[in-house]
């Protein structure tokens, strides 16, 4: 399934997605654009040109990316 123009989905939990194409592969389940987008999920701030992604969000292959992702800590080496 392909989305074209002003694409925003919006999830249950208030999550959005804005780009301007937007693909859902059922078979591999992964929503994906090669286009600009935009994902807010507090604390999750990912702004791109292009991703791939399970329809949750939670695993993110994207390019070209900018944003905030909440804290990490790096463990000590």
């Amino acid at each position: 399934m392909e989305a074209r123009g002003n694409v925003v989905v919006v999830r249950t939990d208030g999550a959005t997605l804005r780009t301007e194409v937007l693909r859902y592969s059922q078979v591999k389940n992964q929503v994906s654009s090669d286009k600009p987008f935009v994902f807010d999920d507090p604390p999750r701030h990912i702004i791109g040109e292009g991703f791939t992604s399970d329809p949750d969000f939670k695993v993110v292959t994207a390019t070209h990316i900018s944003g905030q992702g909440g804290k990490f800590t790096l463990p000590n080496q």
